[in-house]
């Protein structure tokens, strides 16, 4: 008998996640690295309040804390049993608007593996 796992894989080097959404810059995260007397302490504090900011509204949030960007949408992981994939791919871009309206028709499967720099 084989083992599937549902949820994200993660080790001390990479984390990896699959999720319905788009990708976002720092300007999402209320960040411009470009401004005059940029703290990059400040930064990190930003990013992680406006990620629980988006959590608390229904939206997932795949966060690189390099470059501070990171993809917004809904993870895999959050479709319902009885929904179908259409109605999930609904829900994402539904989520997606909530956060930057423009890409909302952008939506697409995002599967990333990135390094953990801890």
């Amino acid at each position: 008998m084989k083992k599937i796992r549902l949820d994200f894989v993660t080790n001390s080097s990479s984390t990896s996640y699959c999720l319905y959404g788009v990708f976002v810059d720092a300007k999402v995260f209320g960040i411009d690295e470009n401004a005059e007397g940029f703290d990059c302490d400040n930064a990190y504090e930003l990013m992680e309040k406006k990620v629980a900011e988006l959590s608390a509204l229904g939206v997932d949030v795949h966060a690189y804390e390099e470059g501070f960007e990171g993809a917004v949408g809904l993870d895999i992981k959050n479709m319902k049993e009885t929904e179908t994939l259409k109605q999930f791919k609904a829900r994402a871009k539904n989520a997606v608007k909530k956060v930057v309206p423009g890409k909302a028709d952008e939506v697409d499967l995002i599967t990333e593996v990135f390094s953990q720099h801890y």
